[in-house]
């Protein structure tokens, strides 16, 4: 269970425990809100797509002041594989906005995660 209840997975980087990925899941049939209710401060830029079981989503990268500040993946919307529904965000969860930049080792990571799911499905 994350931080945000049973519906909702944090993966933590082990180089800094702030920076997680956020996996929302829930039944087709379930009605609990997985979607996320808004974005910090910055623009979306859309940066390729990456494989969600066996489909390609879309990428976009929040930047404010020239820096990476989240992921949102699908455009963080919901997305419908089989009887489960998905929402996907890579984010930094320190207190300092202003300071956050994710690396793109950061990003490669959280990408290569998100497109491990599916397989031997």
């Amino acid at each position: 269970m994350s931080e945000w209840g049973n519906n909702f997975i944090q993966i933590s980087s082990p180089a800094d425990p702030d920076i997680k990925l956020t996996i929302g899941v829930r039944w087709i049939n379930e009605d609990m809100t997985i979607q996320r209710t808004g974005v910090p401060e910055g623009d979306i830029f859309l940066a390729g797509e990456v494989p969600f079981f066996g489909e390609n989503i879309s990428k976009g990268i929040l930047v404010y002041q020239g820096r990476h500040k989240l992921i949102l993946y699908h455009n963080c919307t919901e997305i419908r594989v089989g009887d489960r529904v998905f929402t996907l965000g890579f984010s930094d969860f320190s207190m300092d906005y202003a300071a956050i930049d994710l690396t793109d080792m950061d990003v490669e990571t959280a990408d290569k995660i998100v497109g491990s799911f599916g397989f031997g499905e």
